[in-house]
C-alpha cells in the first residue's frame, strides 16, 4: 500500500504509522501542504512499486 497525504498520513511514532510501516508492507509519505510531492518522494514511491 502507497498512502500520501499532507494531513491524514500517520506520523512516525502513531501506533497506526508503525503498524502499517512494519516489515515494508506500506510506504506512508506525507508531502508538504505547499509543495505537494517531490521528486524523492516519486523516486521512493516508484522504488517501493518495483519490490
Amino acid at each position: 500500500m502507497i498512502w500520501t497525504d499532507d494531513t491524514e498520513v500517520p506520523e512516525p511514532g502513531d501506533p497506526l504509522h508503525d503498524e502499517l510501516s512494519a516489515a515494508g508492507r506500506a510506504l506512508l509519505v506525507r508531502p508538504f501542504p505547499r509543495r505537494g510531492l517531490h521528486p524523492a518522494d516519486l523516486d521512493a514511491i516508484e522504488a517501493f512499486a518495483r519490490k
